[in-house]
């Protein structure tokens, strides 16, 4: 539960955000090849998983969790393309959150205090603004090997999930509220959305290609 103390901390995450945000609006006006709609989508993104009520359920609820996970990332990959140019030590900085977030005992610490909450929220979208910053320079062979693996690694904690793996769970530890019966539902949406992202990825692709061709 939200004690004061934490409510502090909730504040001062949103107003980082914010204040991120107010930065993206203003850099607008020098980007005008983005759809208002695009933008509207990323405050959709960020607002549907931080509010009080969605941050309580997160405690208790690891489905509701790992979707904060790819809301907050894909976020950040979409704000840091559309208005940030990285490099390639961007980019792999920006892979590190995803990766850290995702063991057990990191996992287990976000969701279950508050303080961690606040620290993996922010680095996740701060890293997925890294990441979607440096897309555009590093090389086509790169983002497939990315992607391939990204496949291979959400697969991987997906099939865990779906078992129910006991290290994501109260069962190694105590602190966490999530039980093993929890995960396999989280395993499957894992699944559902990483073939909705590959299916994405193959339109935009393949619409590139016929514009490209046709024109």
């Amino acid at each position: 539960m939200l004690n004061i103390f934490n409510v502090y901390f909730f504040i001062f995450n949103i107003l980082n955000f914010i204040d991120v945000i107010y930065i993206m609006i203003i850099q607008l006006k020098k980007s005008a090849y983005i759809k208002f709609s695009e933008l509207i989508f990323v405050l959709i993104l960020i607002i549907g998983f931080i509010n009080p009520y969605v941050e309580n359920i997160m405690y208790y609820d690891p489905l509701w969790y790992m979707l904060e996970h790819y809301s907050l990332y894909t976020a950040g990959i979409l704000l840091g393309n559309r208005f940030l140019k990285g490099n390639n030590l961007l980019f792999i900085i920006g892979i590190l959150p995803a990766v850290i977030w995702h063991f057990p005992l990191p996992f287990l610490l976000g969701a279950s205090f508050f303080n961690f909450r606040v620290l993996s929220e922010l680095t996740l979208f701060i890293g997925g603004v890294f990441l979607g910053s440096s897309l555009d320079s590093i090389s086509f062979r790169i983002k497939i090997i990315a992607l391939s693996l990204w496949m291979i690694g959400d697969t991987i904690l997906s099939i865990l999930f779906i078992f129910g793996i006991k290290y994501y769970t109260n069962e190694v530890f105590p602190f966490s509220n999530y039980s093993p019966y929890q995960l396999p539902i989280v395993g499957i949406a894992m699944l559902i959305l990483m073939n909705v992202v590959i299916a994405y990825i193959i339109y935009v692709v393949v619409k590139s290609y016929l514009i490209k061709s046709l024109g």
